[in-house]
């Protein structure tokens, strides 16, 4: 069953009926026009109501799972069923050879900045602290940043998911 809600603005965060601001259903006016309609899709597996923008779309619909009930089964199975996993990804490549085999040297050609100073500081031998200089977390797997790829020996070392963030950032900076 799909549900609707008013966002003002289009930036509004979603709160819950009788919140701070006494207005219910999460509406509220708004200052630069028009509500935005977000429709609401509840999850098949975990049964939460959730924004459409939490399911993947699948042609002209959406997921019946949201996006972190899929992700969960599909580290559950790789986890429980990893020889099988590896065994289709093998054959995905070698089925697809011609394809993967372009789109590396694609990658390669619009990377040569990255991979330089990626070879550079592993030549220099560039090695993590233990410490994820975003969040301070200790014991997670680290990669390696370069913020200026002119600047090779200049490594900021974090977890994926300070990573991740990091890059998010970045896009949002260059996107305005």
């Amino acid at each position: 069953m799909n549900h609707e809600i008013e966002i003002a603005g289009g930036a509004a965060p979603l709160r819950e009926p009788g919140g701070d601001e006494g207005q219910a259903n999460g509406h509220r006016p708004s200052p630069t026009g028009p509500p935005v309609v977000i429709p609401q899709k509840t999850c098949s597996k975990c049964q939460r109501l959730l924004p459409i923008l939490e399911f993947s779309p699948r042609g002209n619909r959406h997921a019946s799972r949201c996006k972190r009930c899929h992700r969960e089964e599909m580290r559950t199975i790789t986890i429980t069923d990893r020889e099988r996993c590896r065994e289709r990804s093998r054959v995905q490549r070698r089925e697809h050879s011609e394809a993967v085999a372009r789109w590396q040297r694609a990658w390669r050609e619009k990377n040569k900045e990255k991979i330089d100073a990626k070879n550079e500081a592993r030549r220099a031998g560039v090695q993590p602290p233990g410490v994820c200089s975003g969040c301070g977390t200790t014991g997670r797997r680290l990669e390696g940043h370069h913020e200026d790829y002119t600047k090779a020996l200049d490594v900021v070392w974090l977890c994926r998911a300070c990573h991740a963030l990091r890059h998010r950032e970045l896009k949002d900076e260059r996107e305005g």
